[in-house]
């Protein structure tokens, strides 16, 4: 026997939508649920049913304009505050959008402009595909509308457009719950226990990475190549390090504030990023003709452009390196070998494993090379300025791949267990 589905009524297997007084009165009816070809939903097809309904009705109940009589007897309106208008008070008020100053700069309390724009691009998500949502008052929200609406966009948008819909929403909620009267009593957004996207886990070997810069260097890009170190050697945001300045060194460390969460970062220099950024410093000198009123404070600049590298432009530019280096650059000055067969002659030999390596996973690369180093898990979020909890994410995803790790512990537990070492009871 069919789990019991609100709506629903079961026979022979097949579920039959049977709406109540007030669901016929909205003007639903009665049918059968099935597919084109005939073939009856199944149990989970008829939970999804469900609750689209349960949505729609929430909607069409509170989404009627409210006439309430004052002590005079006049009727008076009062619109209700729907989900739309929660989001345009969002949008409008909340002073974390409102502190950013200029792009890439502001305090660690106000949200970034990437932020802010992908959280307009959710809302306006939620309006196009969600319209009874967006038009209902915010107090008709429970669990079984938004969890109406996540299915919805996941079968129309992906699964990872609708989960960041509803942390959109969620946010939006909190932040309305706190400053007016919105008649919920919880978030209905927490506690979904939403499904999460496949991950692909991806970090870097070394040799990926000195692949990956030599190809910058021989494209002429050697600042995508200083950006790739930046990367690795430090474990920071992109942002982050396009916004890295050069203001000294205090006892072999280099000190900066992270963009998006305002933290300080001390990072020792490793000796490879310290022969890049010097190299970089040089390269600058040469093309100022020894000026050094002219050249940018930034780590990294685009040395093309002269000007600040952009987090667009770094981006293309760096899926350019990437395609050089997965292909390979051939030396085209190279002589045909006697052999006749012609063989290309490689500057740089292809590395076709770099095909789904991104930018952004850089910053897992270096979690998960100090992971291998043996760095725990505080000793990594003191370089990278994540918290406990997102290194502990990525090193769950990434690290899956590494047999080192289990060896190593492995090999720790064997000596442990040969030393006599043993467990006290604390019983």
């Amino acid at each position: 026997m069919p789990a019991k589905i609100k709506h629903i009524s079961w026979k022979n297997g097949r579920p039959r939508f049977n709406p109540g007084k007030s669901l016929i009165a909205l003007g639903y009816s009665s049918r059968m649920l099935k597919h084109e070809d005939g073939r009856p939903y199944t149990a989970g097809e008829a939970l999804d049913f469900s609750n689209r309904i349960s949505a729609e009705v929430a909607a069409k109940r509170t989404t009627k304009t409210v006439k309430r009589r004052n002590r005079k007897g006049a009727v008076r309106q009062s619109l209700l505050y729907t989900v739309g208008d929660m989001f345009d008070d969002w949008f409008t008020n909340n002073q974390l959008f409102n502190q950013g100053g200029a792009k890439g700069h502001h305090s660690g309390l106000s949200k970034s402009p990437a932020t802010v724009r992908d959280y307009r691009q959710k809302s306006r998500v939620i309006e196009q595909a969600c319209p009874l949502i967006w038009q209902s008052d915010i107090s008709a929200l429970d669990e079984i509308s938004v969890h109406g609406m996540f299915e919805q966009l996941w079968k129309e948008r992906g699964l990872s457009t609708a989960r960041g819909c509803v942390r959109t929403l969620s946010a939006a909620i909190t932040w309305a719950r706190k400053r007016r009267a919105t008649g919920l009593l919880t978030n209905p957004c927490y506690r979904l226990q939403l499904p999460s996207p496949a991950h692909a886990p991806r970090f870097a070997t070394k040799h990926e990475i000195r692949h990956l810069i030599a190809t910058a260097d021989h494209l002429g890009l050697p600042f995508i190549g200083d950006m790739i170190s930046l990367g690795v050697w430090t474990g920071q945001r992109q942002s982050d390090r396009l916004a890295l300045t050069h203001k000294g060194k205090h006892n072999g460390r280099r000190f900066f504030r992270q963009s998006k969460t305002g933290a300080i970062v001390a990072i020792k220099q490793a000796p490879e990023l310290e022969a890049r950024l010097a190299a970089a410093i040089e390269r600058r000198k040469k093309k100022a003709d020894g000026k050094l009123d002219q050249i940018s404070a930034h780590a990294v600049t685009d040395e093309q452009l002269d000007k600040a590298l952009s987090g667009d432009r770094c981006r293309k530019l760096f899926a350019r390196v990437r395609k050089a280096a997965i292909e390979g650059i051939e030396d085209p000055d190279a002589q045909p070998d006697r052999t006749g067969k012609n063989e290309p002659v490689w500057i740089i030999q292809p590395c076709a494993s770099l095909a789904n390596f991104k930018e952004k996973d850089l910053r897992a690369t270096a979690v998960t090379w100090m992971a291998n180093a043996s760095a725990t898990i505080p000793e990594i979020c003191a370089v990278t300025g994540h918290t406990p909890a997102s290194a502990v994410n990525i090193l769950r995803h990434y690290l899956a791949q590494n047999p080192e790790l289990a060896d190593s512990a492995l090999d720790k537990m064997i000596n442990w267990f040969e030393e006599d070492g043993d467990i006290e009871s604390w019983f």
